[in-house]
């Protein structure tokens, strides 16, 4: 081949992979928006997108958290409308979705989050290391992520063990954030390993005569910090103890609803023709599934629940009067 042929096909070549390239960059999904040029191309079709600016603050200052979410991801303008950092309109939007909505993030974000990130940080699932845990949803505060049992193992280390390390942490007061863990049969303070390296270059960092007011001035920071960190965790749980209080009552409602339709239900006769007992519809799998949930019970639920007893009903009647027949002639031998 001569070298004019050999130029022209390492220019075609070199082309193919510039377009390549330029396919694969206009394609990339953005992680907020989740969308490609081609809809992007489509959405600029779609009325929605000609919503003026001020309509559509208008339209989120009464959505919840969780749906700002999703109208974020739904394309790339509405992503630059509610992602904007440095927007005061964007960030107020996120804190009255908030305050108004999530009660048990009445606080401001922690340092160095803004209210859109906050948000994400209590409604989202999944481990911030791995992500190979979706389901993953208690927040660390003092750390500030979240994070599977495995992953926070990997990514914490013991007081005692930085004790032996360096005199940095010989403190009787933390420098930085903490959790406590039980280690060895006791509590035990453990810290987020990028934290403690991060302290330790500033410490190297430091003056040797300018240590101790430095030391002092960590430990009021770390102290006012486990503060805040404090008030999250106490806010969270009362969150959750309300949940599940507000659960089992619906749980209780729904019960004394059943209860009130098995009453119903003794009127009507079973395939035998006999009248339905109680004891026997109290004995069936469906019974006991159903009144371990909360959700209320509806007359299309208790339509499908009912239909379930009936099935259920004669297998739990038999049983139970075979096992009384082998009671009493057990009883019958023994006298």
């Amino acid at each position: 081949m001569s070298s004019r042929k050999r130029k022209e096909t390492n220019n075609k070549k070199l082309k193919f992979r510039k377009l390549e390239n330029a396919t694969v960059k206009n394609t990339t999904i953005n992680n907020d928006s989740t969308t490609t040029t081609d809809n992007h191309i489509e959405e600029e079709k779609s009325p929605a997108l000609k919503i003026p600016p001020e309509i559509f603050i208008k339209m989120c200052q009464n959505l919840a958290p969780s749906d700002l979410l999703s109208l974020s991801r739904v394309c790339k303008l509405y992503s630059e409308y509610l992602c904007s950092k440095e927007s005061s309109t964007t960030q107020n939007i996120w804190r009255n979705a908030r305050i108004e909505h999530l009660t048990s993030l009445i606080l401001p974000p922690p340092v160095g989050f803004d209210e859109r990130d906050y948000v994400r940080l209590v409604l989202e699932r999944g481990c911030h290391f791995c992500n190979n845990t979706p389901r993953v949803k208690k927040v660390y505060w003092a750390f500030c992520f979240r994070a599977c049992h495995n992953c926070l193992i990997k990514n914490i280390i013991s007081e005692s063990d930085l004790y032996q390390q360096s005199v940095l942490f010989r403190e009787p007061a933390p420098l930085v954030p903490y959790i406590i863990r039980i280690n060895n049969l006791k509590y035990e303070r453990f810290f987020y390993i990028k934290h403690v390296n991060e302290i330790y270059l500033e410490w190297e960092g430091i003056n040797d005569h300018d240590r101790t007011d430095w030391i002092n001035r960590k430990k009021c920071e770390c102290l006012e910090y486990m503060e805040k960190v404090d008030a999250h965790e106490k806010a969270e749980y009362r969150e959750a103890l309300f949940k599940t209080k507000e659960k089992e009552l619906l749980k209780q409602i729904r019960a004394e609803a059943i209860e009130q339709k098995l009453d119903e239900m003794r009127n009507e006769t079973d395939h035998e023709g006999n009248h339905y007992q109680k004891k026997y519809l109290k004995g069936c799998p469906s019974y006991n599934n159903a009144r371990a949930q909360s959700r209320p019970l509806t007359e299309r639920s208790w339509k499908i629940l009912k239909g379930k007893l009936r099935r259920e009903y004669l297998d739990v009647a038999n049983s139970y009067r075979l096992e009384q027949e082998l009671l009493t002639k057990a009883l019958v031998s023994i006298n």
